[in-house]
This record gives structure tokens, sequence and C-alpha cells, in this order.
């Protein structure tokens, strides 16, 4: 998702963490950096901070902060786990396993972190992805609309 205007207060969305939301919640800086943009980096959980739009969201998200930089990176791992396993109970028509593991997909920690996984899944960093992550979206085309 995209940050969106809201009309009735001439304010942007942006999807965020619950700690991120409670950050922002009294101080929203024109131009945040919009958290599923493609900044993220998997190999240490960090968000590039190149871009204006980054360099001003850091003081307000704490986005390279040592916990959160450390619980992104392993979201990064256990989203592509989950697809795994959404997958494999795919093959065996156990319809029930392959509804949870998508719900847990679905509303886990971290959501801009699926949305990366997914990006990438058709662009030229799919080689970040585990390669048995990247055959199940290829298998389930599904998951890409999570």
């Amino acid at each position: 998702m995209r940050a969106v205007a809201r009309a009735e207060l001439g304010a942007p969305w942006v999807l965020a963490c619950g700690e991120c939301n409670g950050r922002k919640r009294h101080h929203f800086p024109p131009g945040l950096l919009d958290p599923t943009a493609p900044h993220y980096q998997p190999a240490n959980g960090a968000f590039n901070l190149k871009t204006p739009e980054a360099r001003a969201s850091e003081p307000v998200f704490g986005l390279n902060e040592g916990e959160l930089q450390r619980s992104r990176h392993r979201m990064f791992i256990v989203y592509q786990s989950v697809i795994r396993h959404f997958a494999d109970a795919k093959v065996l028509s156990d319809e029930a396993e392959a509804a949870f593991f998508e719900r847990a997909a679905r509303t886990g920690p971290h959501p801009s972190i699926l949305a990366t996984i997914q990006r990438w899944h058709g662009g030229p960093k799919r080689g970040a992805l585990h390669p048995s992550c990247a055959a199940a979206m290829d298998a389930w085309p599904e998951i890409l609309s999570w």
C-alpha cells in the first residue's frame, strides 16, 4: 500500500507497525518514508536512509534502531518460511493448513517486509529471496495479493 491523502484531516495515511504508530501520533512531518517503498535492505534489516523521506522519517520512527532493525531482519526470514509452508499445505491439498499460514502472513508484524518480498519476487531483487520461497510464489501467485 502507498500513502494516500486523508482529505478530512489533510494528512497522509502511512502503513506502520504499532510501535511506529505510537511514535508518529504527535509528530508527523511532511514527506515521511512510505515503509513499503523499496528502501528495505534484507541483509541486515536496515532501511536505506539516503532519500529525503528516509532522513525525515528516522527521528520519528527510529527506523534503524537496534531491536527494530533485528526484528525486521527476522521477519524477512519468517515470512519466507510462512510462504513455503503455505505452498507445502497447498501441495497436500490441506486447505485449512494453507489458510492458517495465509492468515499468519496477512496479520504478522512488519507488513512492509511481506510487501518487500512480494515486490522482489517479480523484479531484479528476486535473487535475494530464498529459492524455495520464490518457487512457492511462482506456483501459488495468490501469495502476491496477500
